[in-house]
């Protein structure tokens, strides 16, 4: 499974190389100079997305196609909507409209197992090869990691009785390592998470802290951490990252 990282943007040059591809914030490209800057030059697979998890909505398509039109993504997210399938539906036809069919990452929503499948079969229809699957899918973030994990488990083991061969499925976020441990990695070939970058930055180590409270946006707790021991923080995000990577690998 590849993997793609999250970090500050102080963090980029370092934690960036040990990712497989780019996964970009557009609202961080809107209101960070180096961070755009450093995505505007990056020549690896890009992926730019619309942000919903960081300020729970998506960023409007003038600014999404701004982002774009700066940092050139292969792939955008298009907006989505947590629970709302019809509105997400919406946003899903406007982005193809606006950046064509094959720019366009769509992204699975729905407030039922019902209405989420219909959404699902809809994007299957339109010809799409990948999903993108959100971690609070069926849930809320008072939700509990554990609750997460096995609401958007049971989302993606639906999918996967459907999917055409070749087609890929990407986490968008990351609840518990048991979660990954269950997925059929066979369909879900990737995960964008800054929780090794995050915990890494306290201390902690994945192997021995293995719950991540969602309650607030993992950007937002990096951006807001300080450490008193740069370097032993240091050590705990390689770890973090080689014990992720392994397990993604397995």
């Amino acid at each position: 499974m590849k993997l793609a990282l999250e970090c500050p943007t102080a963090m980029l040059n370092d934690i960036q190389p040990l990712a497989d591809f780019d996964w970009i914030l557009a609202h961080k490209v809107l209101e960070d100079k180096e961070y755009r800057e450093y995505y505007s030059k990056s020549r690896r697979f890009k992926v730019l997305d619309n942000s919903v998890n960081e300020l729970l909505e998506p960023v409007d398509f003038n600014s999404l196609s701004l982002a774009s039109g700066w940092i050139e993504p292969n792939l955008i997210v298009a907006p989505d909507f947590l629970g709302d399938h019809i509105q997400t539906r919406a946003a899903l036809n406007e982005a193809i409209r606006i950046f064509g069919i094959d720019r366009v990452f769509p992204v699975v929503q729905g407030a039922t197992m019902v209405s989420i499948i219909d959404f699902f079969d809809y994007i299957l229809h339109l010809g799409f090869k990948r999903v993108a699957v959100p971690y609070d899918l069926l849930s809320s973030r008072k939700d509990s990691p554990v609750i997460m994990a096995n609401n958007r488990l049971k989302v993606v083991n639906s999918i996967i009785t459907k999917v055409p061969i070749g087609f890929e499925i990407h986490l968008l976020g990351m609840t518990t390592i048991e979660e990954l441990e269950n997925h059929n990695k066979g369909w879900v070939k990737s995960i964008d998470t800054g929780v090794p970058v995050m915990l890494g930055l306290r201390g902690r180590r994945l192997d021995t802290y293995r719950l991540v409270d969602k309650k607030k946006p993992t950007m937002s707790i990096m951006e807001c951490t300080t450490s008193g021991n740069p370097e032993y923080s240091r050590q705990s995000i390689y770890y973090n990252i080689a014990y992720l990577r392994k397990l993604l690998n397995d």
